[in-house]
């Protein structure tokens, strides 16, 4: 497993990372608990997501590294063997002691993103730039302009970035077409 890029300013965004770069190259599995769109998966290996036990299986038999998103929506641990593999999990849950005992020799926790200001604005601009590339803009506004939103951590981020992106672009013509649209769908007749 490798670490893909990890944007960690904040003190518990570069210990998770350390932590990380640590167990790479060992045989540890390991669970990233948090939010959802905190960042805690890392697509390096076959994911599979905890829920759908056919897929999980299949993915297990194949291969030596897995990451399972959604650790917590295993139907039934009991029936879980991982017989030396090594998996990285994902949970926006806490799981039981024993179950993390049985499974983990290391669990990280990744916080909000409310709660990792230094990382947001560097984020924030990867996904500026992303979006600016997308969406075939001339110019994009300074971050500082912008009026981010942390309350779904990285999805709403993203989100507020396009909106404004979008916002900025948008000419007479495009909001005249919106309206027609509006009325159309709206008024009967």
């Amino acid at each position: 497993m490798t670490v893909p890029e990890f944007i960690a300013v904040s003190q518990a965004s570069r210990e998770v990372l350390k932590t990380a770069h640590l167990i790479q190259n060992l045989n540890i599995s390991c669970l990233i608990t948090g939010e959802s769109g905190t960042g805690k998966t890392l697509p390096d290996a076959p994911v599979v997501e905890g829920s759908n036990a056919s897929d999980l299986e299949q993915v297990l038999m194949r291969n030596n590294e897995v990451i399972i998103e959604n650790f917590d929506r295993i139907p039934n641990y009991e029936l879980l063997e991982l017989d030396g593999k090594k998996v990285v999990a994902t949970s926006t849950r806490n799981l039981d002691e024993a179950v993390i005992d049985r499974f983990f020799g290391i669990t990280l926790a990744l916080p909000k993103l409310s709660e990792r200001s230094e990382d947001v604005e560097p984020i924030a601009k990867v996904f500026l730039a992303e979006a600016t590339r997308i969406l075939m803009c001339k110019e994009s506004p300074d971050i500082s302009e912008i009026r981010l939103d942390l309350s779904a951590n990285c999805h709403s981020l993203k989100r507020s970035i396009y909106v404004a992106l979008l916002q900025n672009s948008i000419g007479e013509k495009e909001i005249l077409m919106m309206m027609e649209r509006f009325l159309f769908e709206r008024l009967d007749g």
